[in-house]
């Protein structure tokens, strides 16, 4: 099956859902459920060992990533390796930040001498109740 006004014959799309509606809203909430539904492209794990090349192909126009179904669950996504390769960047950039905003917290408490210091680990694991 596949939606209206999709530019690749490859994708499959699921069932939109039927929504108890009268007249007019039936068809307003049909086109919303569809607009949500051409932002994420899905396609079946056979489909996809069938079409493979033209799946691949069509990755670098892709907007959002494609969900690999297998038994109409989603068990993976397939993005183009540029774009997988900066969200990791910015997942590590992002990553970075809240260490060195954390390190930078703890020093300010350590210099404002608002926590006790520890001579051994064991004091510390009993104030943090850690033993458990």
């Amino acid at each position: 099956m596949l939606a209206s006004g999709s530019s690749s014959s490859c994708f499959a799309w699921p069932v939109v859902p039927r929504v108890r509606t009268v007249g007019s809203d039936e068809r307003l909430v049909e086109r919303v459920v569809w607009r949500m539904l051409e932002r994420m492209k899905t396609i079946g794990v056979t489909d996809l060992r069938q079409r493979t090349a033209e799946v691949l192909a069509g990755l670098p126009a892709a907007t959002e990533p494609v969900a690999i179904l297998q038994r109409s669950r989603k068990i993976a996504y397939l993005v183009e390796a540029d774009v997988y390769d900066a969200l990791q960047a910015e997942l590590a950039a992002a990553r970075r930040a809240l260490f060195v905003r954390e390190a930078r917290d703890a020093d300010a408490e350590y210099r404002e001498g608002a926590r006790p210091a520890y001579d051994d680990v064991d004091r510390l694991i009993a104030d943090l109740d850690l033993d458990a």
